[in-house]
């Protein structure tokens, strides 16, 4: 009888034992920056009318005192300016991420898409506390200024997105070091942070004494952005 068991005893494993390095690419390729550029471009297609009504009325804003006042006064403009602004908030803190604005050392270790979804929750709940320390600072006495210094901010918050978005494309496409980009981008929003600030403290002080409008202006934007600076420089 013949032993036909050495037929078996060896032989060459065709198939890989690991699973292909290139699955373990796609499964790890970041998706969630390209899902929010894509929502972005949508709402973006979607608010079209309201974005291209808005603007105009923010330009003028930026350059007369009485202009944000008028803003308002139009309660179409006021509600374009609100749309826009919200719309504006996903691809500035796109442009936040990809440049590298935000880096503190508790996010060097998370991966791409979590880098990013801890930098958007970073920033709505920088915008919460300023909407709490808006409404825990509210004067007892109503006054118009107040709300309107409020509204303002997000006119200069509009106008940074329509110079830091394209200075970004702009300096990606030239291929533009790093370090370069973030320069450029840090100086435009510290000149559109600073206009703001003097914009309210304008407004504030319509109504108030001037160290009531510091007062407020410490506790309404110093006090916010200095824990977002702080932030990033010591956590």
């Amino acid at each position: 009888m013949t032993d036909t068991t050495g037929i078996f005893r060896s032989g060459t494993l065709l198939l890989p034992s690991e699973a292909p390095e290139a699955a373990d690419v796609a499964m790890a390729e970041p998706w969630l920056a390209p899902a929010l550029v894509v929502v972005t471009v949508l709402l973006c297609m979607i608010l079209l009318a309201n974005i291209f009504h808005a603007i105009p009325p923010v330009i003028k804003s930026f350059t007369r005192l009485r202009g944000s006042a008028n803003h308002e006064g139009s309660v179409r403009s006021a509600r374009d300016r609100n749309i826009t602004a919200l719309a504006l908030i996903l691809p500035f803190v796109l442009v936040v991420h990809k440049a590298g604005l935000y880096e503190p050392q508790f996010l060097a270790f998370l991966g791409e898409d979590a880098h990013l979804a801890v930098t958007l929750g970073i920033f709505v709940a920088y915008l919460l506390l300023r909407a709490t320390l808006y409404v825990q600072l509210k004067p007892r006495r109503s006054t118009d200024s107040y709300p309107l210094s409020r509204r303002a901010v997000w006119n200069f918050f509009i106008l940074l997105n329509l110079v830091m978005l394209p200075t970004y494309g702009l300096m990606a496409v030239l291929h533009a070091s790093q370090t370069a980009v973030q320069t450029v981008l840090l100086m435009e929003m510290a000149v559109f942070y600073a206009f703001a600030v003097f914009r309210r403290g304008q407004i504030l002080a319509s109504n108030c004494n001037a160290l009531t409008t510091f007062l407020y202006l410490c506790g309404l934007e110093l006090i916010p952005t200095g824990l977002l600076v702080a932030s990033e420089l010591f956590l």
